[in-house]
């Protein structure tokens, strides 16, 4: 369905771009300017790793503030409606870890006669992830005074995800003697690209207010949304030598929410004599 919308977004959006072309070398400074060149920061919040637990859970995953570096162009050749095509590289970051007591009956604690174990295991993995995304849209405009208007938007989002290699490992390991000679293992996780470095999609919403400034300039702050059915990562974790089953499955989304600031600037073609 996603596709679909996409694609007829991109065939909306062709007939628009010949007409801002042929219209262009008619703008001067002394009438509105339809096209614009524009940057802004969002500030986002991915979805947290989706854990499928089986036996006694332990695992979490939480939900971490990024932000998203825009760059951008607009047409705008009428009072109503547009389109835009935008530009971004940003951070998805994934998070999982525990925080729970290490059980009497366990290596830790029953073989451990120094007791050099704390009573609280607590650990949270927090990896980065690059990624670069085209956002072409359909935009749309109510005035509300001559210096505001209300702004609203929808189109795909195409991600591209830069992964330094295709699986991610992480374990933990404690030493239970004063030597450190032996190594208990606790935890072990792996998390795995499913993109394989293709063009993943989502749809993408925009909704918020837009201030005209002097020079034809604008700044613009919208609430943002972002829904892909794909999951990008998929992976399991395990918890060993506790005396008991603590293990899963884990996947991750592309669907977020956010703020973004935007500054526009207009772009002008010199008058013909």
């Amino acid at each position: 369905m996603i596709r679909v919308i996409c694609a007829g977004l991109f065939f909306l959006t062709l007939p628009r771009v010949g007409f801002a072309f042929k219209t262009d070398s008619l703008i001067s400074k002394d009438t509105a300017c339809a096209n614009y060149f524009y940057s802004g920061l969002s500030f986002i919040s991915y979805n947290k790793l989706h854990l499928s637990n089986e036996g006694v859970s332990h695992a979490f995953s939480k939900r971490l503030p990024t932000a998203e570096i825009n760059l951008g162009y607009r047409n705008k050749p009428g009072k109503f409606l547009g389109w835009s095509v935008d530009l971004s590289v940003g951070i998805i970051p994934i998070s999982i870890g525990y925080n729970f007591a290490a059980p009497d009956s366990s290596v830790f604690q029953k073989n451990n006669p120094e007791k050099l174990v704390f009573d609280q295991h607590n650990r949270e993995y927090i990896i980065p992830n690059l990624y670069f995304s085209v956002a072409p849209a359909v935009n749309g405009y109510i005035p509300l005074k001559p210096k505001t208007e209300i702004y609203f938007s929808l189109g795909c989002k195409l991600y591209w995800f830069y992964y330094d290699q295709a699986d991610i490992n992480l374990g933990t390991g404690i030493y239970i003697d004063s030597n450190n000679t032996n190594l208990v293992n606790l935890f072990s996780t792996t998390i795995r690209d499913t993109t394989n470095n293709e063009i993943n999609i989502g749809l993408k919403a925009e909704s918020g207010i837009r201030f005209k400034l002097s020079d034809q300039r604008y700044l613009q702050l919208n609430a943002v949304l972002n829904l892909s059915p794909k999951q990008r990562l998929h992976g399991w974790y395990s918890f060993t030598n506790l005396g008991y089953l603590s293990q899963g499955t884990l996947s991750q989304g592309i669907n977020y929410l956010g703020l973004s600031l935007e500054y526009g600037f207009p772009v002008r073609s010199r008058r013909r004599n």
